[in-house]
């Protein structure tokens, strides 16, 4: 296979800590048979085009989306009339019946709810706030409170609106934690669902369950639901069984490779201590050159692989070489440092030595994951 049919410059712009599908396919067989198997599985029409079929992968692949599908519809199907409602914890206590409403402009916390989680009143945040009702009532609330509310592995810090009513809720989330948290809520499916480090965190409804689904708890009738509305003391270190995550692919960028630890490996730079630094005269360029030098130089500047140094000891020009697809590839002038460095009498062994030593292993690391800038720091001694 020749150079210009495998682009191994987007493979190594992925970060360290992750694998390009390709890669990932070609070192497992699992992953291969996983693959085919989606693939015998998906039927499209059958005049369906190679620019449609690209379309379909990148919108599966890049497509840092939520969406919802009829698998995940509870056993009901679609003939419910449900209200979502979740089970959160706050303030160590287990929160039952926590409305997800998306068409509430405020989060609610109804004052018996407050009283249970052992709040000082004294402490509420004073507010002039009216709230309406869908009915046109109107009613002053009591004041704001901040409450941290964990969904699944995750926590949110939430602003409610104190009121003093009779729900059968517990809580309210409205349309402040909804935008607030990045969620999508779904009366239809039951659930509710998030980005949380990159993978697709998913709420489960109380009462729903679907084929993918553990019932989380069993479906009461309309009499019993508000005696089971219900608020316990959290178990140390408890955490609810009504979430499950599904990893989002989302494409990495030279922004994201942190490198490695320096506590692990670190390049050191050993310079003879009787030569003086260099600093080299500025050279000129063609207009045109310039131009392909800023931009490649901007480019890696706000990617956070170089940085700008006001006081150089050592100074180096830069060397543009063309390369044969028009574009030029930015060297440096390295010629005095190397003079100043002791030599290696251990030189990197010869590439048919590097290519020997990976026979029998499925997987290789590269490094130099963009434009040859390797992901091993600079020493703090030499930086």
């Amino acid at each position: 296979m020749e150079l210009k049919d495998y682009s191994i410059v987007k493979h190594l712009e992925k970060t360290p800590t992750q694998i390009s599908v390709w890669a990932l396919l070609m070192s497992s067989q699992l992953h291969r048979q996983a693959l085919m198997k989606a693939l015998d599985d998906t039927y499209v029409p059958v005049g369906t085009s190679s620019d449609n079929v690209a379309a379909m992968i990148n919108q599966v692949i890049r497509g840092h989306q939520i969406n919802f599908c009829d698998k995940e519809l509870p056993f009901e199907g679609r003939s419910h009339n449900k209200a979502l409602h979740i089970t959160v914890i706050c303030r160590k206590r287990v929160i039952d019946r926590v409305l997800v409403d998306d068409g509430s402009g405020l989060n609610i916390c109804p004052l018996s709810t407050l009283r249970q989680l052992s709040f000082d009143l004294r402490k509420l945040e004073q507010n002039q706030v009216n709230v309406r009702a869908f009915d046109g009532v109107h009613r002053d609330t009591l004041g704001a409170v901040n409450l941290v509310i964990q969904m699944g592995p995750t926590k949110f810090s939430a602003q409610f609106k104190v009121l003093d009513i009779d729900t059968s809720n517990n809580l309210l989330l409205g349309k402040p934690f909804i935008h607030m948290a990045g969620a999508m809520p779904s009366t239809l499916h039951q659930m509710m669902k998030l980005i949380w480090k990159d993978e697709e965190l998913i709420i489960h409804g109380e009462g729903s369950h679907s084929g993918t689904q553990t019932p989380i708890i069993d479906g009461v009738s309309r009499e019993k639901e508000v005696e089971l509305a219900d608020i316990r003391d959290a178990e140390h270190g408890e955490q609810l069984q009504n979430w499950t995550f599904t990893l989002i692919l989302i494409p990495g960028s030279s922004c994201d490779m942190l490198g490695l630890s320096t506590n692990d490996v670190s390049h050191k730079l050993p310079i003879n201590p009787g030569l003086s630094p260099v600093k080299q005269k500025a050279r000129k360029f063609k207009p045109e050159l310039s131009l392909k030098i800023k931009e490649y130089i901007t480019k890696h500047i706000e990617s956070r692989l170089v940085e700008v140094m006001q006081y150089p000891t050592w100074l180096a020009n830069i060397v543009p070489v063309a390369k044969k697809d028009e574009k030029i590839r930015i060297c440096v002038d390295y010629i005095d440092l190397n003079k100043a460095s002791p030599k290696d009498n251990f030189p990197l062994p010869d590439i048919h030595i590097l290519i020997d030593n990976c026979a029998k292993h499925e997987m290789q690391s590269f490094l130099d994951c963009n434009a040859g800038y390797h992901q091993i720091l600079m020493d703090e001694e030499n930086a």
